[in-house]
């Protein structure tokens, strides 16, 4: 009995003990239980911010190509090398490839199916990539590519940015290709086929997805997760088969190093407790698949250690403190969490205003532009007798602010001018940068009166001819203005935004600082000039329809043929042979005028060789060079490739192009036919700028007086006296000299008796085509009965 009576304490103290174990035991449970809750809600906490922070960077790169686009498409040309140079404008000027250093590059590819009546197997070649480091690629056609066809496609259908299937970079690391379509102007049809052929091309953009992973996470607490992203492609299943060749990014690989990768157990995508999320981009689905690192331990791993040390009421005490701590923890967790997310829906909103904002002036953009017309519209639906007006601005001499003052004075005169805009236009108008200095005001206004919104355009045109002072110097700048309006009725955005825009270039061609109100005529003909642009390229590529005519240029002392001026002409398969007052002009906006200058000289070779095979042999043969080809950087070569005549070869140069600057490229390509055994002469002297100082500094072998300085000779004693300085000018620096315009006996004896050693004119004959030439050459009379 006493044994029983001395075990009764200890029974009771290990009773106690068990409770206090139990006890211990079960908070413990429950703190183990709060922990595993606590970092599971953090673990998806992280993996939300993680997804949203790829998301927003997948926007900005979107919108980065975007913008490209929407820049290239501004011009409303069709050629792809026009677009290509638009491009590296842009890029250039915005250094938008700095504020994303993921995009590798950026590429123009056009349409082969662009206008066809068939979309059936279309070409999309390369015409330009930016930076230039794969130059390789250029001509290349992106339909042999389907990673590449699926963005082109998906972005052709959607008229949204498509995002084609994993590549791999030269480099071996993963990549992505964006695809964003640059459609023809006018609305955007809603058929695919249709649409496939008003597509004009596509900027392309290459991404490399490491550089974007390490820059979009730069921000992101990742320690103890290892993350895997993984291209689904454009339907997302359940239970996707991933794998290496789907694995975007990872960060169990060293340095993003992807060069050695081989399906083992380093992907997660083999980890069926994974913690996944999506994020959609260009009809591609990205997996984000998230687990804890190996060997991570828990950072409240201390059960076991109270279960086994709890020996008493201290214990459970000391546990119950410990649970208090972890439920602080979980509180100071959500609220980190609740933070966060506001950060991210802070950073959402800053995005959109981005999108919608022009961040240098504080005005709408060309987006939020069509947005609010179209709000304008629904707005005003209900009220009869209102139209939509559209104002289109655009800087005069702007560029020379940019030359000149560097942009930090160009982005001033852009904020100034906003502020203009502001002051000008009543409270309610929508304001927007649609381009580079280009803005556009859209308001409501009542039917059919204008007066007040051209009185608003004139003082805003008037405000912006007053100078400025940036960094203490003036700046002097201008603006032009089209208008157009629409009644609520019948009005169409896009047609209403052409519309000023067609406007405005009018009022630009008539010589800017103008206000021009848009109207039908205005229309025809910039529809008639589009269509003489197309039939120019058309015939460049031809080939065979911008052909020489030859005009006789003859010795005045003889009273031989001296030799011929090769003259462009346009044998129009329908209008029959154009001068160069019909095309010039067009040809100068294409940049397409040495093009031009090439297919004439080359083909006045040709016919200087057909002549001398039948025995005439001509011994000069000059011909216009323009300024663009004069400064073109393969002009040595183009001269060398020409083909070979016995004939001795000059170009002429207008004296307008005044050649201030030594060590120019034009001054090197003068210099550069000399070395090809050619002359230069100067063309139409005394109706430019040229003086003899440039005389001396080109060091023409001959230089040709103006038509309109010859006409008044036989009636004018001062214009004889002109013209007998000018030849004197001639003698004194030994520079042949050639008088143009010669119509009459009269005319041709003074000159001669002055020194003029060539002359040209209508006297002796007009501009004559190959077959009239070589009939002219078989005759042999050169010179007039009255001249001999």
């Amino acid at each position: 009995m006493k044994n029983h009576a001395a075990l009764k304490p200890i029974l009771a103290g290990l009773a106690v003990f068990a409770l206090v174990l139990c006890i211990a035991g079960a908070v413990s449970g429950v703190t183990h239980r709060q922990t595993i809750e606590s970092e599971r809600a953090q673990f998806a906490a992280r993996a939300d911010s993680l997804a949203a922070q790829i998301s927003r960077e997948l926007e900005v790169t979107v919108a980065t190509i975007q913008a490209g686009a929407s820049a290239v498409r501004l011009s409303g040309d069709t050629n792809g090398d026009v677009l290509r140079d638009r491009l590296y404008a842009f890029l250039e000027d915005g250094d938008l490839l700095s504020s994303s250093p993921a995009i590798r590059n950026v590429g123009l590819v056009m349409n082969g199916a662009f206008g066809a009546e068939s979309p059936d197997a279309p070409r999309f070649p390369l015409v330009g990539i930016y930076p230039d480091t794969n130059s390789r690629l250029i001509g290349a056609d992106l339909s042999f590519s389907p990673e590449r066809m699926a963005a082109i496609d998906y972005a052709i259908e959607t008229g949204q940015a498509g995002v084609g299937r994993r590549i791999t970079l030269l480099s071996g690391i993963p990549g992505v290709f964006f695809a964003q379509p640059i459609y023809a102007p006018g609305e955007v049809p809603t058929e695919i086929d249709t649409r496939r052929r008003q597509t004009v091309g596509l900027i392309v953009a290459v991404l490399a997805t490491d550089s974007f992973m390490i820059n979009a996470l730069s921000d992101i607490d990742l320690r103890g997760i290892d993350f895997e992203v993984h291209d689904l492609g454009s339907e997302a299943s359940d239970a996707p088969v991933l794998g290496t060749e789907t694995l975007l990014a990872s960060s169990r690989l060293d340095k993003m190093d992807y060069k050695e990768l081989s399906p083992d157990a380093r992907l997660i995508a083999v980890a069926p407790s994974a913690l996944q999320r999506d994020v959609t981009i260009g009809g591609h689905v990205w997996r984000i698949l998230l687990v804890p690192k190996t060997g991570a331990a828990s950072q409240h791993g201390g059960y076991v250690a109270l279960i086994i040390g709890c020996v008493g009421f201290f214990l459970a005490a000391l546990s119950g403190f410990a649970s208090y701590q972890k439920f602080s923890q979980a509180v100071l967790l959500k609220s980190r969490v609740d933070e966060r997310t506001h950060d991210l829906q802070t950073a959402y909103s800053q995005i959109a205003k981005q999108a919608n904002e022009d961040s240098l002036t504080g005005l709408g953009n060309r987006r939020s532009l069509t947005i609010a017309i179209q709000s304008m519209i629904e707005g005003q639906s209900h009220r009869a007798g209102k139209s939509i007006a559209a104002v289109h601005i655009d800087l005069d001499r702007f560029k020379q602010i940019n030359d000149t003052m560097g942009h930090a004075g160009g982005d001033f005169i852009l904020r100034h001018v906003a502020d203009i805009i502001r002051r000008s236009f009543p409270n309610e108008t929508f304001c927007a940068r649609v381009g580079g200095d280009e803005f556009t005001a859209a308001l409501v206004i009542e039917d059919r009166n204008v007066a007040d919104l051209e009185a608003a355009a004139a003082r805003l045109v008037d405000a912006c001819s007053q100078p400025v002072t940036f960094d203490g110097r003036p700046c002097r700048f201008g603006a032009s203005v089209g208008i157009a309006t629409q009644s609520l009725a019948s009005v169409e955005p896009k047609e209403l935004l052409v519309n000023a825009d067609l406007a405005l270039y009018r009022a630009k061609e008539d010589g800017r600082g103008r206000i021009q109100l848009f109207s039908p005529e205005i229309q025809a003909e910039v529809v008639a000039h589009k269509e003489r642009a197309d039939d120019i390229l058309r015939a460049i590529d031809a080939g065979d329809e911008f052909v020489p005519f030859f005009q006789p240029q003859i010795c005045c002392i003889t009273g031989n043929l001296y030799g011929v001026e090769a003259l462009a002409r346009w044998v129009h398969p329908k209008l029959g042979i154009l001068p160069p007052s019909e095309f010039i002009p067009i040809a100068e906006d294409l940049d397409v005028v040495a093009k031009i200058d090439r297919l004439v000289l080359e083909s006045a070779i040709y016919v200087m060789n057909r002549a001398e095979g039948e025995g005439h042999f001509v011994a000069h043969l000059s011909t216009n060079l323009s300024f663009s080809r004069l400064m073109e950087g393969d002009f040595t070569s183009s001269i060398s490739n020409l083909p070979k005549c016995n004939c001795a070869i000059s170009f002429e140069i207008l004296e307008s192009i005044f050649l201030d600057d030594e060590q120019g490229p034009a001054m090197w390509n003068i210099d550069s036919i000399r070395d090809a055994g050619m002359e230069v002469q100067i063309d139409d002297f005394g109706s430019g700028r040229a003086s003899v100082v440039a005389l001396t500094r080109v060091a023409p072998s001959r230089m040709k007086i103006d038509r309109e300085l010859v006409a008044p000779i036989a009636e004018y004693e001062e214009r004889r006296r002109l013209v007998q300085s000018i030849v004197e000018i001639g003698k004194v620096l030994e520079i042949g000299v050639t008088a143009e315009g010669v119509e009459t006996p009269a005319q041709a004896q003074l000159l001669r008796d002055m020194g003029c050693d060539v002359l040209q004119g209508y006297l002796f004959a007009p501009p004559l085509s190959e077959a009239e030439l070589m009939a002219y050459l078989r005759r042999g009379q050169f010179a007039t009965p009255a001249f001999g």
